[in-house]
């Protein structure tokens, strides 16, 4: 990218992270929506986004809108397909009108470890923008927000442990604790652009479509609301690592973020484990996995 053209790309970044914070601020569409117009336009002078691009978002953002309504059957199901579909274009840059900041390119952050890039790119964060939007509930105080904590902390804890003794033992990573220089920049964007809209879209989405279809009350219905969005969330990592113990983490961690958003119903819950483990995985152990794993 242009030196001249960074500036614009930052503050388009900035944008559209204010306009994600603020669904938990006041959900109003008055400010996200601001938000997203001022960073549409920034990241049009980056060069980050074409008007084509707009398509595949605005299509999502009317399919969003219409599954918040007591649409059922078929219609709801062809509904709930077609954005999926258009979710993993996004994902995968399959719509054209996208271009990627490359913020990081082939950094080493622990010295036995593949190479790690960090790019931005304004098709991934819209798989849960409009989610959030308008699709789930979110903690609405401090109060509230301590209360979801409460029972998710030990639940996390829990996961993290799981998730970490498996890495270990398949091979994937071993004890490297550090503090690189971009680790705030690291944590931030990993909250706001990676676990929250992941969650947002695999738990708050995929899975909660899954457990109304399987009527929405039983253990056996949450239980295989959970294990269908977690063999679907590991397939789709087939696409960036073919690695049979790799896949497999990514199933347990699936499970794990998928059964305690399940305890709890509430996004911020899941989104807590999944960027703690996040973190944790940055900060103590090799990252992103050892050059020999896969």
């Amino acid at each position: 990218m242009d030196q001249w053209l960074v500036p614009h790309a930052a503050l388009a970044v900035f944008a559209l992270m204010m306009a994600i914070v603020s669904f938990w601020v006041k959900r109003s569409p008055w400010i996200w929506g601001s938000f997203l117009l001022l960073s549409f336009a920034l990241g049009y002078f980056a060069k980050l986004i074409t008007p084509i691009a707009l398509v595949p978002i605005g299509a999502l953002l009317i399919l969003h809108a219409l599954l918040t309504s007591d649409i059922r059957g078929l219609l709801r199901f062809i509904l709930f397909a077609v954005t999926v579909v258009l979710s993993l274009g996004l994902i995968i840059n399959y719509f054209p009108g996208f271009h990627e900041w490359t913020i990081l390119e082939k950094t080493q952050i622990s010295p036995d470890a593949l190479p790690f890039s960090l790019r931005f790119g304004f098709a991934k964060p819209f798989i849960g923008f409009f989610v959030l939007a308008w699709s789930i509930p979110l903690v609405k105080n401090i109060k509230e927000f301590e209360r979801v904590i409460k029972v998710a902390l030990p639940l996390t804890v829990g996961g993290i442990a799981i998730m970490i003794l498996l890495s270990l033992f398949s091979g994937l990573i071993h004890w490297d604790p550090k503090f690189p220089t971009i680790f705030w920049f690291f944590a931030i964007n990993n909250l706001i652009l990676v676990s929250v809209i992941e969650e947002a879209f695999w738990r708050g989405f995929f899975q909660r479509e899954l457990f109304r279809w399987f009527g929405g009350r039983s253990l056996l219905a949450g239980s295989g609301a959970v294990v269908l969005t977690s063999l679907a969330f590991a397939a789709l990592h087939w696409w960036w690592a073919p690695s049979i113990p790799f896949l497999g983490l990514v199933f347990v961690a699936s499970l794990i973020y998928g059964s305690i958003y399940q305890i709890t119903k509430a996004i911020e819950a899941s989104i807590f484990c999944h960027w703690l483990f996040n973190l944790t995985h940055f900060l103590f152990f090799t990252y992103p996995v050892l050059q020999n794993a896969t």
